[in-house]
């Protein structure tokens, strides 16, 4: 009988060590943080400690990716020649010699610069030295900075922080001066021929930027057929242009076919009753979307191409409807 006890209970004990060992196999709910998360951003920052697939032990690698298997970090490595790549764990790498580990991300001397601001210290690819070019993008590594310039003809090259410099006439982080050029509408002539946009052509300002020397405008047209960037010293206000002015009020308002076309527009003969459909002020006059008679033609007109009709007061009250019974 106390035999039959004793292997009872040494049997209860063994079934409880094997329920205890298949616990202690439950994965964590809670995932680890990875040791070397920082280093997809930090360039060829690692070194293999092992065989790693095709890729010998001391081998500098960077990582492109990682990923959590439930119980370890495994991370896709790359050799620095992008030749050779395969997935590793922690233990098989280390970070390279002179790495700082989470190194924080340096600040860029030229942060936040823009426009032809810079000048080639030395030959960049076909671009030469003391040649202006600007920031297009910029990314770091673990040796600095790299920035993509490019020069105002279009050539493109890859460029650290010692071979490109500030211009001899720029101040960095200097304040934005005002535009010089201030309102809406076809208020601007050229100065001289700016792409297909020939010299004396009124034209309108679509967008500006500053350049860091001055600004540039894109500029269209009044029929806006041509467009074309120009810089501050290729525009000025046209002569009879009052910069600053005050908008004058509208000279025709109201609803309903209340005015006539006093000559052709568009599409509509002169003496036409037509009614407003919107308004814009070009810099020198309103300028008004009229349409026809069920709206068949429309047409922009300028205040001179239009008037009252005649048998309309301007301004006069709505009569208010007179029913009888």
């Amino acid at each position: 009988m106390k035999k039959m006890l004793w292997l009872m209970i040494m049997l209860l004990l063994i079934s409880a060590c094997g329920l205890k060992r298949k616990e202690d196999k439950t994965p964590s709910p809670f995932t680890p943080t990875a040791r070397y998360e920082y280093t997809v951003l930090m360039g060829v920052a690692l070194i293999t400690t092992e065989a790693v697939g095709n890729i010998p032990p001391r081998t500098p690698v960077r990582v492109q990716g990682m990923r959590y298997d439930g119980s370890r970090w495994l991370y896709q490595i790359v050799t620095a020649d992008g030749k050779r790549g395969a997935e590793a764990r922690e233990n098989q790498l280390t970070y390279a010699p002179g790495v700082t580990p989470y190194m924080p991300t340096p600040t860029s001397p030229y942060f936040n610069a823009a426009g032809f601001v810079f000048v080639t210290v030395e030959q960049l690819g076909d671009i030469p030295p003391d040649t202006s070019v600007a920031i297009g993008s910029s990314r770091v590594d673990e040796k600095g900075w790299l920035y993509q310039v490019y020069t105002e003809d279009g050539r493109v090259a890859e460029a650290r922080e010692d071979q490109i410099s500030w211009a001899a006439d720029i101040t960095p982080n200097a304040a934005t001066p005002t535009s010089p050029f201030q309102g809406e509408g076809t208020i601007f002539i050229t100065k001289e021929q700016i792409g297909e946009i020939p010299a004396n052509t009124s034209v309108g300002i679509g967008s500006s930027w500053f350049d860091g020397r001055q600004w540039r405008y894109q500029i269209y047209t009044e029929d806006f057929s041509l467009s074309a960037e120009a810089k501050e010293d290729q525009l000025a206000y046209a002569p009879d242009i009052t910069p600053g002015a005050t908008t004058p009020p509208m000279k025709f308002q109201g609803s309903g076919y209340i005015l006539i076309t006093k000559e052709q527009v568009g599409e509509i003969p002169p003496n036409t009753s037509v009614a407003l459909g919107s308004a814009r002020f070009n810099g020198r006059e309103w300028i008004y979307q009229i349409y026809t008679q069920g709206g068949l033609k429309t047409a922009d007109a300028r205040e001179s191409q239009l008037a009252y009709a005649p048998d309309i007061t301007p301004g006069a009250p709505t009569p208010v409807p007179n029913f009888e019974s």
